[in-house]
């Protein structure tokens, strides 16, 4: 799969529970398949933290990440990560 990022690339993804036991956020399409959004801007990660939805006293942060490690995480987890835009349209994704 030709991905537009490479690996040592900064990305963007939304962090629950940020200075504690942080993990990055993931979401489940309606096909029941796992996925981690990444996004190439902060100013898009910022848009799409404004509408995602979240759970009830949980707290969010914006963070810089390595793509590579987005991808180890995603594999350990089993999640796919994807790469969607301000709308958390995905733009790419990027297989288990």
């Amino acid at each position: 799969m030709n991905i537009s990022i490479s690996n040592d690339t900064w990305v963007f993804a939304i962090i629950k529970h940020p200075g504690g036991s942080e993990q990055l956020t993931g979401f489940q399409d309606e096909a029941g398949v796992k996925y981690i959004p990444v996004l190439k801007t902060r100013k898009a990660a910022e848009v799409f933290l404004s509408y995602m939805n979240r759970e009830p006293g949980v707290r969010y942060e914006i963070q810089a990440i390595i793509f590579e490690d987005i991808l180890k995480y995603s594999r350990e987890n089993q999640f796919c990560t994807c790469i969607v835009d301000e709308k958390g349209v995905v733009q790419e994704k990027v297989a288990l």
